[in-house]
């Protein structure tokens, strides 16, 4: 459970998508369940050492641990679906806002703030652009977004250099076709990045709640037989 969680919050797309939804609640999940899975490992040994030496007080202090685990499990479980079913709905409304008014403020694509730097990678990494997929629909958001406002009138990009189509080597096929604002969008990527973004909410977001959730059940089940030892121990 730690490892995965652990890939969860070190795999570079969800720290972009977790910027993008201007939440960190996505990465506390991740951080909330390493904590809980490293904890139980410490907390399995020093259950099994006062088993073995049947010392009534440290059985005790062993249930309230395990009980607090528990609890710790399924907040992160829970945290994590929340996550996803907030973002499952809220999605397209969320890609749009930050899209519209808070990419590239001021007119630059490669300011270092959160938000850009978070749509220039999504952009770059599934080739997409955008939030929806068409060959306008995407791209054209961008038009109506403030960061078309903030440019220069005679030197406007209709689309960051993200968004465009790329060689092998990463470099634009056509960065001024592609940027021009009277040119077509043959140089756009014309896939919308929601599809994508959603996937990997799917891809990593639920296996992690899953996990969480059913670590806590495996808990709850130790307290049980942790408590009945204990009564029994007289």
């Amino acid at each position: 459970m730690a490892a995965f969680a652990t890939w969860v919050i070190v795999e570079n797309m969800s720290g972009d998508i977790a910027l993008m939804f201007d939440s960190d609640t996505y990465v506390s999940a991740g951080f909330i369940l390493i904590f809980g899975g490293l904890f139980v490992v410490v907390l399995a040994i020093y259950g099994c050492c006062s088993t073995w030496k049947q010392n009534k007080s440290c059985v005790f202090v062993y249930l309230i641990a395990l009980s607090v685990m528990f609890v710790v499990e399924i907040i992160g479980g829970v945290t994590a679906l929340s996550f996803y079913v907030q973002g499952t709905n809220d999605l397209e409304t969320v890609m749009l806002n930050t899209l519209q008014f808070e990419y590239g403020i001021g007119g630059n694509e490669n300011n270092q703030d959160d938000v850009t730097f978070a749509w220039n990678n999504v952009q770059e990494e599934w080739d997409c652009c955008g939030v929806f997929s068409n060959e306008e629909a995407g791209p054209i958001a961008y038009l109506h977004s403030q960061w078309w406002l903030d440019q220069p009138v005679l030197s406007r990009t209709k689309v960051p250099l993200s968004c465009c189509k790329e060689k092998d080597n990463g470099e634009p096929i056509d960065a001024r076709h592609c940027q021009d604002p009277i040119t077509d969008y043959s140089q756009v990527y014309k896939v919308g990045c929601y599809d994508a973004v959603k996937a990997h909410g799917d891809l990593y977001t639920i296996p992690l709640s899953v996990i969480g959730i059913t670590h806590a059940f495996i808990l709850f089940i130790s307290v049980i037989f942790a408590y009945c030892f204990y009564r029994n121990m007289g």
